[in-house]
């Protein structure tokens, strides 16, 4: 799939953060996820940064550099798209997964 990124308005707000806390500011390599909570008929993932930092995210949450928006979340993984460029320099949607971290007692 073919993307073109969104032009936005000199009023609008954009940059790291612009959609979230986790938007734009975090490489996802810096992110760990931990846990899961039921939210209504979803679940929410439970993700820590590397100053253990804890974020909450729903599907639809921006996260990561590269426009990630997550899609989809399970108890073992968190699914997301991010909008890179491919090869020959087109805008492209690339899966991405986040594993849910192995509980160390």
């Amino acid at each position: 799939m073919r993307l073109v990124p969104e032009q936005r308005h000199q009023f609008g707000t954009d940059g790291p953060g612009a959609f979230g806390p986790l938007h734009g500011l975090l490489t996802l390599g810096c992110l760990r996820f931990v846990g899961t909570e039921k939210e209504g008929d979803h679940l929410a993932a439970i993700l820590v940064d590397e100053k253990n930092k804890r974020y909450r995210v729903t599907p639809g949450t921006w996260i990561g550099e590269s426009g990630g928006r997550i899609t989809e979340i399970t108890e073992r993984r968190i699914a997301l798209n991010q909008i890179v460029r491919d090869a020959n320099g087109e805008w492209i949607e690339a899966p991405r997964y986040i594993f849910r971290q192995a509980s160390s007692k």
